[in-house]
């Protein structure tokens, strides 16, 4: 039986648009931390999210939208942490998309920072995407979001 080939052009699409967002300030990628630095317009564009929605990013039941847009982000910084690596930067390019480049970087904790869009960019919340396993999903691997709110300590 032939393998199925994977259409990978709606990453290509996605990772140009995130290219584009870091061109103009929007978007910063620290593939080597595992952090993101996005302005808080940025995410809710990206996310497709309202305000309420990431401020509650720890609360049951996750948004779904939200957990997926920074899915993508760690997807996008682990792409980068391997076109980092001189060694493979031929293999990797934007053309080619790695199918299972770095699973230890996906299974790594990815903090992405929510920013003020205005400078000095204040950090106002931080979502920390981690992999558990969940015996409720047969102790398959899930996502979680935990969330660190920084507004109070910003307002004092």
């Amino acid at each position: 039986m032939a393998k199925k080939k994977t259409n990978l052009q709606p990453w290509l699409d996605y990772f140009k648009m995130l290219q584009q967002y870091e061109a103009k300030g929007f978007l910063e990628i620290k593939p080597a931390e595992h952090e993101a630095y996005v302005t808080r317009a940025a995410l809710l564009t990206l996310a497709g999210i309202d305000a309420e929605d990431v401020q509650s990013a720890a609360v049951s039941p996750q948004p779904e939208a939200l957990a997926a847009t920074l899915s993508r982000l760690r997807a996008y910084a682990g792409w980068k942490a391997a076109a980092a690596d001189p060694s493979t930067i031929s293999q990797f390019p934007l053309s080619r998309l790695p199918v299972a480049f770095q699973p230890s970087y996906i299974s790594a904790p990815f903090a992405t920072h929510i920013v003020k869009e205005d400078y000095p960019h204040d950090l106002l919340l931080t979502l920390l995407l981690q992999q558990k396993q969940s015996w409720r999903t047969a102790w398959r691997t899930v996502d979680t979001i935990e969330a660190i709110d920084y507004t109070e300590k910003n307002e004092e």
